[in-house]
């Protein structure tokens, strides 16, 4: 299998991003959490955006410092490995704060990329 360019990985981060800002744009903590369907894709683009974090080049994930890579790809680890023990206030705030603020510094990374 080829290996696939990291900038496909920036923009998978970008795509399921957006995936998780648009299912929850009109929706409360509390009916979150008791939506299933929402919640579980919720979940699982967080973790495809965890995965593709970690394929991301060290040297990117260094060049580029505006983004906590580390905690953003632990997040992926969280959901997969402690399912049961997820925190409900943390899951919604990174749902809520820090998947646009992803979205939003890997937009400004993907214009950089295309305007070198």
């Amino acid at each position: 299998m080829p290996k696939r360019d990291w900038t496909l990985f920036l923009k998978d981060i970008q795509t399921h991003s957006r995936r998780i800002i648009s299912y929850t744009k009109d929706i409360s903590q509390r009916d979150f959490f008791k939506d299933d369907k929402t919640y579980d894709a919720v979940m699982r683009n967080l973790q495809i955006i965890g995965e593709a974090i970690k394929h991301l080049p060290a040297d990117v994930r260094k060049e580029y410092k505006s983004i906590d890579w580390k905690k953003a790809a632990g997040l992926r680890d969280i959901v997969v490995h402690e399912y049961f023990g997820i925190n409900e206030d943390i899951i919604w705030d990174v749902i809520r704060n820090k998947v646009p603020e992803l979205e939003k510094e890997v937009k400004k990374i993907l214009k950089e990329i295309n305007n070198k």
